[in-house]
Formats: C-alpha cells, sequence, structure tokens
C-alpha cells in the first residue's frame, strides 16, 4: 500500500469511482459522506492524505479543513470541488489546504497530485 487516504464526497457514485481509481493505484481508501463524519474518521484514524469535497452536508469541507488545521494537524488536504472560482481557491489554501482540483477531472491529474504527498522527491522535483 501507497498510504491511506480519507475521500469526504457526498456523491455516491463520484465517490465509489474515485475510491476504486485510488485503490487500483495502491492507496488504502476511505469514504466519508459528510463533513462531520470526515472530521470523526480524520480524528480517529490520521490518514496520510484527505480528498474534500467543499459542498458537503453536516460541516463544510472547508469549515473541515480549518478545524483540523486548527486542531494542530499537518495532513495533506487537497479538495476535490465543483467551485471552479479562483476565489475558492484562494480562500481553501488560506483555510489550510495544500492544494486544489476543480471537477470535473482527469483521474491522471488527481493521482499526480496525490503522488507528490507521497513521493517528496517527486515533490520538489517540480518546485
Amino acid at each position: 500500500m501507497k498510504g491511506s487516504i480519507l475521500l469526504v464526497e457526498d456523491e455516491t457514485c463520484l465517490a465509489r469511482l474515485m475510491a476504486l481509481e485510488l485503490s487500483e493505484a495502491g492507496y488504502d481508501v476511505t469514504i466519508a459522506s459528510d463533513g462531520l463524519a470526515g472530521l470523526e474518521q480524520a480524528e480517529a484514524n490520521a490518514p496520510d492524505l484527505l480528498l474534500l469535497d467543499w459542498s458537503l452536508p453536516k460541516l463544510t469541507g472547508l469549515d473541515l479543513c480549518a478545524k483540523l488545521r486548527r486542531a494542530g494537524d499537518a495532513v495533506p488536504i487537497i479538495f476535490v470541488t465543483s467551485r471552479a472560482e479562483d476565489e475558492y481557491k484562494a480562500i481553501a489554501l488560506e483555510a489550510g489546504a495544500n492544494d486544489y482540483l476543480m471537477k470535473p477531472f482527469n483521474i491522471n491529474a488527481l493521482l499526480d497530485k496525490i503522488s507528490t504527498f507521497f513521493n517528496p522527491q517527486l515533490s520538489t522535483l517540480l518546485d
């Protein structure tokens, strides 16, 4: 296994498809379908990386990200969201996100972003 990923996505079909692709790429994936469940999973299981949708029931992805950062959690966070305006990307990064990918997306683009957090040498080459 390459590492553990917590996927917080409320669109069931998309979450299952993403989890399947990530699992086939060698990651251990857990799905949470709302922000509150995502927060509980993140605190209980300490995943290696979080993939967050912005618009989630019970607790938004932005609020989830901010809560984790206020608690001192440094887990890498990538937003995967349909919010395409640049202002949302800036807000997510200010809240503590490490990266941002807009829906619809190519799965290879997501895998490339994820790999930079699991392969520090690759990350420095991309800087």
